[in-house]
């Protein structure tokens, strides 16, 4: 563990993306240069992680592992996390996929002053855009189905009419946040602290799921997903 403790650590999972990660964290060491980064190959066995020690030979504030299994998003994602905290100690953790593009210092500034305005604040994200930077209300945030809902969802003539997880609307808090229930696996902050305790990610999931059951772990716990509407990134 560094001396140290680090603010915020960005754990990068990896599949036959090292491009795409590369260009991710060249990009965020640009906007923010005292991010510290924990990159996760999930045994992509194409020559990734060869490329990415490579290029990120030298750098002091990044951590490159080899799962040596591809257990999915889930277990992927939570042995970076454990190795950030194990490496670096970090405040914060940002959960991030290869492709998602923050434009600009803001973008994490303003996600991580959202933590101060509310104690049991989990976890955070902005507002997704898609490759057109535009934005689909459908897809920025979703609530915790029940299994009347799940049956629902399954049928697509009546997901597509009924959608019993779409939020119609959102409210804006007088502390400038918006509470929901689900946010994209894509891109998100968490407060280290409160995140150990919800548990992680469940790990009986591979590739789907994973935001759906973080939702209901944060309203087991009794703590709060958020989106900070002044908030942008592009997936």
């Amino acid at each position: 563990m560094e001396n140290n403790p680090a603010h915020i650590c960005f754990v990068v999972l990896n599949y036959r993306q090292p491009e795409l990660v590369i260009k991710n964290v060249e990009n965020i060491q640009k906007i923010f240069p005292e991010a510290f980064f924990v990159i996760v190959d999930n045994d992509s066995q194409d020559g990734s992680v060869e490329k990415m020690q490579k290029s990120f030979k030298g750098m002091g504030n990044l951590r490159l592992f080899d799962t040596k299994e591809n257990g999915g998003y889930a277990r992927g994602n939570n042995f970076g996390v454990k190795k950030a905290v194990e490496c670096f100690n970090p405040e914060f953790i940002a959960i991030m996929n290869p492709d998602v593009i923050l434009p600009c210092r803001e973008s994490i500034t303003r996600l991580l002053e959202a933590f101060s305005k509310d104690p049991l604040l989990a976890l955070c994200t902005g507002l997704m855009l898609d490759e057109n930077r535009r934005l689909v209300f459908s897809v920025v945030a979703s609530k915790v189905p029940d299994k009347l809902d799940d049956a629902v969802l399954n049928l697509p003539f009546l997901a597509s009419r009924l959608n019993p997880v779409r939020y119609h609307s959102f409210r804006v808090e007088e502390n400038g946040l918006i509470y929901v229930e689900v946010v994209p696996g894509s891109f998100f902050l968490a407060r280290t602290s409160l995140f150990l305790q919800m548990g992680l990610f469940d790990e009986s999931t591979f590739l789907f799921g994973e935001e759906r059951i973080l939702g209901k772990k944060a309203r087991e716990t009794g703590f709060r997903i958020a989106l900070v509407p002044t908030v942008f990134f592009i997936h």
